[in-house]
């Protein structure tokens, strides 16, 4: 959810992944090439 208790749009998690406000964690189900994407910048 958003700050304004409505579904957050793609776009509006992608820019708070990217400022570092929301941090992705990843299952051992998903697939390798995504859990390495994620990492990237989760760890970076």
């Amino acid at each position: 959810m958003g700050t304004n208790g409505k579904k957050a749009k793609p776009f509006q998690i992608l820019e708070e992944v990217m400022s570092g406000v929301l941090r992705p964690s990843f299952s051992e189900d998903c697939p390798a090439r995504i859990r390495r994407i994620g990492a990237v910048r989760t760890y970076t």
